[in-house]
């Protein structure tokens, strides 16, 4: 198990990596293709310094960021323009609600527990939602993710948590995928 240490270094070399190279926007792109109308709620997973957060909550979006509390006390009140709240994806819960998109985009390799996170994901996307994920390929793996996911292996696991892929692309490096939750008879949403 990583240590709250080895969590707090990781925050600060993603913050330092958002500075540097910002949101990649074709993941701003990919999710454009999803939004079909103008009530959709959002939930960020991993929103560091909340550029897609503020971005669609200018265009009148209900969105939500979620990350590290040391990421989320770095964004300033002047800069919040959506939503924020401060948890742990390995170990907090986030299904207070129920969303139509949920974003996370150059965050589940960070994680050492995704099996919570895909699960977590999955109680709290509407029976229709989308999950919009992205994974790194092999040859943009780093120092501070703690794995990698091989295609097969990535279908494998999107598939054991009941996830279906709804269109995939790749972008400026990373794998972009958009995922609903396979139907299931009585399920509401």
């Amino acid at each position: 198990m990583k240590t709250k240490e080895w969590l707090k270094q990781q925050a600060e070399g993603i913050i330092k990596e958002w500075d540097i190279k910002g949101l990649e926007h074709a993941d701003i792109q990919f999710l454009k293709q999803f939004i079909t109308k103008k009530d959709l709620t959002i939930l960020d997973l991993g929103c560091g310094n909340g550029e897609l957060v503020n971005h669609f909550s200018q265009l009148g979006f209900v969105v939500i960021g979620v990350d590290l509390p040391e990421v989320i006390e770095k964004i300033t009140e002047d800069e919040k323009m959506g939503v924020y709240h401060s948890l742990d994806l390995n170990k907090d819960e986030f299904v207070n609600g129920k969303y139509d998109i949920i974003c996370a985009f150059s965050v589940i390799e960070h994680l050492y527990c995704d099996h919570y996170l895909l699960n977590n994901v999955r109680e709290a996307l509407k029976k229709d939602g989308l999950f919009l994920v992205s994974i790194p390929t092999k040859s943009n793996v780093s120092p501070n993710h703690c794995r990698f996911y091989p295609t097969e292996e990535w279908k494998r696991l999107i598939d054991l948590y009941g996830f279906e892929v709804v269109k995939q692309g790749y972008f400026d490096g990373p794998r972009l995928w958009a995922l609903k939750k396979k139907g299931r008879k009585n399920e509401d949403g």
